[in-house]
């Protein structure tokens, strides 16, 4: 028989870990076939035939997974958190509203990272780097307008506003003086009250994960949840070319509202790395054949 239905709640902040979809897909249904995997469109990831997408809409990534490939309503009826009937995506990026928070509380999974790390992954995939604006100038405002966003998406408060500072980073670009209401609007920062309200709800986590030990994220979750461990979940759908090293440019950069959050979303995932035993010699048990480092 089918193990129980699953029931789950992808929070899924920019930059943090798409390729977690695979591990999550497998373990709801697990008659996927094996090299299932979030796809890059290319067709030379893991799999040419998975890796694949419908070349009408190129969706790339999980919403071309679960809109067209291995769709909702037929492969994972009633287990993933969507916004909405017409937003199919469970890996959106969507902020946690109060009814979500009360609707899927303990059933939330994700994957947090070092924000000086998702800053420099997030200005590498958002920004044109307009030469015309020295590259330095740029990633401060970028790193100022992006301050606090995981905040703000895992409190619910102003989350939508604080997601679409970061996909319209190109036009804010081009108002280097941040004279306009909309790039005025994204400097805005979290309160108090939200930081407060976005460290309890990590309360409601099934699973964290961190996005920089990804391969030790996903042995973990097979430990905690079972489920088959295929190798395809380890593949990096994403892979970042990045044109310079932005992380070292963020030296001294400090993100004090989402630092507060991943501090104890770490201590939540080390804490449970070392409740299960988790190291190299258990992963490769877990996980055969993976190729994963387990760091």
């Amino acid at each position: 028989m089918m193990r129980c239905q699953a029931s789950i709640a992808w929070f899924h902040p920019m930059k943090c870990g798409s390729s977690f979809g695979a591990t999550l897909a497998h373990f709801a249904n697990s008659s996927l076939p094996e090299m299932a995997h979030m796809p890059t469109c290319s067709g030379h990831l893991a799999d040419g035939k998975e890796d694949s997408c419908n070349p009408k809409t190129k969706l790339q990534g999980p919403l071309e997974f679960f809109r067209n490939k291995y769709p909702l309503d037929v492969w994972f009826r009633d287990v993933f958190w969507t916004a909405s009937d017409s937003d199919k995506d469970p890996a959106n990026h969507r902020p946690v509203d109060d009814d979500a928070y009360e609707e899927w509380r303990g059933h939330f999974v994700g994957l947090f990272r070092e924000p000086k790390s998702r800053v420099a992954s997030a200005y590498n995939h958002f920004s044109t780097n307009d030469p015309a604006v020295g590259t330095s100038e740029n990633l401060r405002r970028f790193s100022l307008v992006t301050m606090g966003v995981v905040t703000m998406m895992l409190s619910g408060e102003d989350g939508k506003a604080s997601i679409g500072c970061e996909f319209r980073w190109p036009y804010m670009e081009m108002d280097p003086g941040c004279e306009s209401d909309y790039c005025k609007g994204c400097m805005s920062l979290p309160t108090e009250a939200q930081v407060a309200k976005a460290i309890s709800r990590l309360d409601g986590f099934a699973f964290v994960g961190l996005t920089d030990h990804f391969d030790l994220s996903v042995c973990l979750f097979h430990a905690m949840f079972g489920g088959d461990c295929y190798p395809v979940e380890f593949v990096n759908m994403r892979p970042a070319r990045y044109r310079q090293n932005f992380t070292q440019q963020l030296d001294g950069f400090e993100d004090p509202f989402d630092q507060r959050i991943y501090n104890p979303a770490s201590q939540i995932f080390w804490a449970n790395v070392q409740r299960f035993n988790i190291n190299k010699v258990t992963c490769q048990r877990i996980c055969p054949n993976s190729g994963a480092a387990f760091d």
